[in-house]
């Protein structure tokens, strides 16, 4: 079915970035710096909202002048609105629900469509219609991580973008669902910094939720590795862990994960590649690994280390093998 393409298609989108920023562009001149900022942090994928007047311009602008950038058109409500949004260049299209019209709109557009789905039935019924890749909206109103979580469990063909309430202190734990592909949030485009044009902060909370996917990952698998017994070594607790990213720190070292309450004691120049001495400065510090975690060696009894602030496991870098 053409339906199973467009929403092959929407879930290849999704998967290019852990979060969807989504945006309302008051004045459609903010919308190419917006969409940079985002771009450069590491979050290509962008909706701008049918929710302002600006919106249409806006997304040209983008589709345009970002070429790194993956804009596409949300709140879409009927087939009027997803003429505007192929007029205006978007690459996708995103709905708060669905319509038979909407939906057939969109597949006679060839437009990517991510439609919401609160409930069960909802999901079934567009899955049965071949659109896989769907918006739980309004997530946190609609039950949060936990009906997302017991709504996926019997679909595990449907991947899911939870929308509507998701944020910074809650998107982890609806990324750690397994069929979560992303989330959709505003919380990386704050409307204050829009209103200062300040372009670096939108840029320096794009990067910080760009890695944050890896950051849960891990930290999760190191919990039910400890949870299992497994032996630890460095670098390795599973076979999961070995799947998953590359604990490498920003200046390119090996990192090894230490868990909570261990005593690092006197160790630094074992694991430093080139300090002759505790606590010995180099360039590039304080660094962020590619975990999240910030290493800042200051003594030679801890390494200066800093704890994952929801995990409580530490990094050092590690000699290279």
């Amino acid at each position: 079915m053409h339906t199973n393409d467009l929403s092959a298609r929407m879930r290849a989108i999704c998967g290019r970035a852990p979060v969807v920023p989504v945006i309302t562009v008051e004045r459609a001149e903010d919308a190419v710096p917006i969409a940079r900022a985002l771009a450069a942090g590491g979050l290509p994928v962008i909706e701008i909202m049918f929710r302002s007047d600006a919106a249409e311009a806006a997304i040209r602008a983008v589709a345009t002048e970002v070429p790194d950038a993956v804009v596409g058109a949300g709140t879409l409500l009927g087939p009027k609105d997803v003429d505007r949004a192929v007029a205006a260049g978007a690459a996708f299209s995103v709905s708060p629900g669905s319509t038979p019209a909407l939906a057939e709109a969109c597949a006679a557009a060839d437009l990517p469509f991510l439609p919401g789905a609160a409930t069960a039935s909802e999901a079934m019924a567009l899955g049965a219609e071949g659109w896989t890749m769907l918006k739980f909206f309004p997530a946190e109103a609609s039950g949060g991580r936990h009906a997302l979580a017991a709504l996926a469990a019997p679909m595990p063909a449907l991947g899911w973008c939870p929308t509507g309430g998701v944020n910074a202190a809650n998107q982890s734990a609806y990324r750690r669902i397994a069929n979560v592909v992303c989330v959709g949030g505003s919380w990386v485009v704050p409307s204050e910094a829009i209103a200062a044009g300040d372009w670096g902060r939108i840029e320096a909370l794009a990067r910080e939720a760009a890695v944050g996917r890896r950051q849960c990952l891990t930290c999760e698998i190191l919990r039910n590795a400890l949870n299992y017994k497994f032996i630890f070594r460095p670098f390795t607790v599973c076979l999961q862990l070995e799947r998953a990213p590359a604990p490498i720190c920003a200046t390119g070292r090996r990192v090894e994960l230490v868990p909570p309450n261990r005593s690092l004691g006197n160790r630094w120049n074992k694991f430093h590649p080139t300090a002759t001495a505790p606590g010995s400065q180099v360039a590039a510090w304080p660094v962020d690994c590619a975990l999240g975690r910030t290493i800042v060696p200051t003594d030679g009894m801890d390494g200066g280390v800093k704890p994952h602030p929801t995990c409580g496991w530490r990094a050092l870098p590690h000699r290279s093998t």
